[in-house]
């Protein structure tokens, strides 16, 4: 399988080719204050390091790469300057420090921790080392209708093992690489992505149950098709063993399916017979023959691959390699 294709809709900010002379306009006074609105400095022996991703999204911003030797701050003229109300989610690799509304957070998160903090408040963070991370940022406005009673101006830790948090992060990744140039799923996703944030903060009550079947419902569902797309060739692949894995029940997997429109097996059977089709056009695969096509695409015999290929694409394998 090829890697997921970056999406065009990303913005993405590189100092790997920067001279040093370059840095402090650049780095600091473009990308830093302009951009990401944060005052960026060199901090500590290592090269400094930024080659991050963001992808803006209706209230919601999702980001991902690598960062070390900078201190990051949201000062208080920025702050002042901007407005800018919005709940940030960080993971990182490894550990980092900073402070936050004045608390300082010495010895950083566990790696695998999200840290849950407010972008309308000064903060600074403090990267030694470089490392890997992963961020989701989300208008607060919208946050707190599903979280009247939380107080966002206090910096939330979430721990390692909270499902929510994961699934937050899991869910951005794949949307990363996913074509969202419609802007009816542009709407849905971000609406998800929201339910999943106020899930992680501790949602309680109907805010909760809404979280639950609606953006929790289609992370999973998400996660899911992303493995299908990754497994698709194997053989069986049956729908008990899919649902086994992700803990969940066979009902409860077809039924997020059919939510979607579609079903569990026309879903893997496109997978299969539209990666068949691209090698049958494939003139690299010319000399391949249409059994071992089949079995590649995950089919155990020829002649249900033929039916359903037949039924998708109204021609059969043979016709298709000869158009």
């Amino acid at each position: 399988m090829r890697p997921p294709k970056p999406n065009p809709d990303a913005l993405h900010f590189s100092t790997q080719a920067l001279q040093p002379s370059e840095w402090m306009e650049v780095v600091h006074d473009y990308y830093g204050i302009t951009s990401a609105r944060m005052q960026i400095d060199l901090w500590g022996p290592e090269p400094p390091l930024i080659d991050l991703e963001a992808l803006p999204l209706e209230g919601v911003v999702l980001g991902a790469g690598s960062i070390g030797g900078l201190r990051l701050a949201r000062t208080p003229g920025l702050v002042a300057a901007d407005g800018m109300d919005s709940l940030l989610f960080l993971a990182a690799d490894t550990t980092f420090a900073g402070r936050f509304q004045g608390e300082a957070v010495a010895a950083g998160l566990l790696p695998g921790s999200t840290l849950a903090t407010t972008f309308g408040a000064p903060a600074e963070i403090y990267w030694s080392g470089s490392t890997g991370i992963r961020s989701v940022q989300v208008d607060r406005r919208r946050l707190q209708q599903l979280l009247p009673g939380l107080d966002l101006d206090t910096t939330h830790r979430i721990r390692p093992d909270d499902g929510h948090a994961a699934l937050l992060l899991h869910y951005a990744d794949i949307l990363r690489s996913t074509d969202l140039s419609d802007p009816l799923l542009r709407g849905t996703v971000t609406t998800h992505l929201i339910d999943l944030a106020a899930l992680a903060l501790g949602a309680a009550g109907d805010a909760r149950e809404i979280g639950r079947g609606r953006g929790q419902r289609a992370a999973r569902l998400a996660c899911i098709k992303q493995e299908l797309r990754l497994l698709f060739a194997e053989p069986g692949l049956s729908a008990a063993d899919v649902a086994g894995r992700h803990g969940i029940g066979v009902r409860t997997l077809q039924a997020w399916f059919e939510q979607d429109g579609t079903s569990y097996s026309d879903f893997l059977a496109g997978l299969r017979l539209d990666h068949a089709a691209a090698n049958l056009r494939n003139r690299l695969h010319r000399h391949q023959r249409i059994i071992d096509i089949a079995l590649a695409a995950g089919y155990s015999e020829l002649s249900t691959f033929n039916r359903a290929f037949r039924r998708r694409f109204g021609q059969t394998p043979s016709e298709m390699r000869r158009g």
